[in-house]
């Protein structure tokens, strides 16, 4: 189920696209970023802000940034608003995110 949400998240964000690469993209944030941004900001509960601040705190600027935008357009809908189940999957995602290297400049 673990492994489910968060292939399910890279494809809400466009990292599951066939489109090509940009020349310009030169590590995984800018990969991050060059597919994230054609995909909508979903609507989020007021509290979800506040989810966000906490999980990215003490996070550099430019790292907390990209989790904040990432997580912005994952849809957590079929989660039916459960906020510990929202958090968990934000968390695991956040690590996964981490483990694959995308807040790495290289």
């Amino acid at each position: 189920m673990i492994f489910c949400q968060i292939i399910s998240a890279f494809h809400d964000l466009g990292f599951t696209t066939d489109d090509p690469v940009p020349a310009e993209v030169k590590n995984l944030r800018q990969l991050a970023i060059s597919r994230f941004t054609k995909v909508p900001k979903r609507q989020q509960d007021p509290s979800y802000a506040e989810m966000v601040k906490r999980l990215t705190e003490g996070v550099p600027k430019d790292s907390s940034m990209l989790i904040e935008e990432l997580l912005s357009r994952v849809d957590f809908g079929y989660m039916n608003g459960d906020k510990a189940k929202i958090e968990e999957s934000c968390r695991r995602i956040i690590k996964s995110l981490l483990f694959l290297g995308f807040f790495d400049d290289s």
